[in-house]
């Protein structure tokens, strides 16, 4: 699979062949003005990729605090002293921000080419992986809507899942801990499980088949990294399949316009 960072500079490069292909073209102003709109939207995905190297440090950080552990159970965090448990919730609250704020960028930028008008140049509300391209399909082409939802649905709902319960729960439900204990580990609890699964099969009406990932679910529950590794490879094919998606389509219009 190739990585997103190459799907973002492919992108950036069709927008420039826009660019270029309508520069001294005679259009009408309005024309003009909407393509050259939608071209500059390359700032926006040059801009997304420094989150990248940032997603890249914090799975660094969650893959090596195990390692790290003294007797007391502490981690040595930013020079300090820390308890692993609490070391462990900052990691993976700071590694869930990032990569949704990945994909939160990109599918903002790109969701002005695919998505209706009301959710497209929606700046205040701009257009969401989960929401306008994964749950609702009343925001896209049906073509697009089904293969995401069908294709990446689960992976991307256990990933949104773990990032809302992480950072906005604190990763703690019904007086219960998504992780078994305190110590170091990062084994899901059975109470984690299954608070994970209400969220992604009763409350998100996500299908465990809706997946093109080799491993089939349940996932493992051992090491909750595990879950994470196979989130972001799957969030970042549904991503880089947006955005490749968006650009292209938009080059090919405009070629077939200039076609004349």
């Amino acid at each position: 699979m190739r990585p997103l960072l190459e799907h973002i500079a492919e992108a950036k490069t069709a927008l420039e062949d826009v660019d270029r292909a309508v520069d001294g073209v005679s259009l009408s102003p309005v024309l003009a003005d909407h393509i050259r709109k939608l071209a500059d939207t390359r700032g926006a995905l040059i801009q997304a990729t420094g989150l990248i190297s940032a997603r890249a440090a914090a799975w660094g950080a969650l893959e090596r605090i195990d390692t790290m552990v003294d007797a007391d159970e502490m981690v040595e965090l930013w020079g300090a002293s820390v308890a692993f448990s609490d070391a462990r919730m900052i990691i993976v609250q700071a590694y869930l921000s990032v990569s949704w704020s990945l994909v939160d960028m990109l599918t903002a930028a790109v969701g002005r080419f695919v998505c209706i008008e009301a959710v497209g140049k929606n700046r205040m509300k701009p257009a969401k992986m989960w929401e306008h391209f994964v749950r609702d399909g009343k925001s896209l082409p049906t073509d697009l809507h089904g293969i995401l939802s069908h294709g990446y649905g689960l992976p991307v709902a256990v990933s949104y899942a773990l990032r809302n319960h992480f950072v906005h729960d604190g990763a703690q439900h019904d007086d219960q801990t998504f992780f078994e204990g305190a110590g170091a580990t990062f084994k899901v609890s059975d109470s984690g499980w299954q608070f994970l699964q209400r969220k992604v099969f009763d409350e998100y009406k996500v299908s465990a088949t809706d997946t093109l990932a080799v491993e089939r679910w349940p996932w493992p529950l051992d090491d909750v990294r595990e879950v994470l590794s196979i989130c972001e490879r799957e969030l970042d094919a549904a991503t880089a399949l947006v955005v490749a998606h968006a650009t292209r389509g938009f080059k090919l219009q405009v070629g077939l316009m200039l076609d004349r």
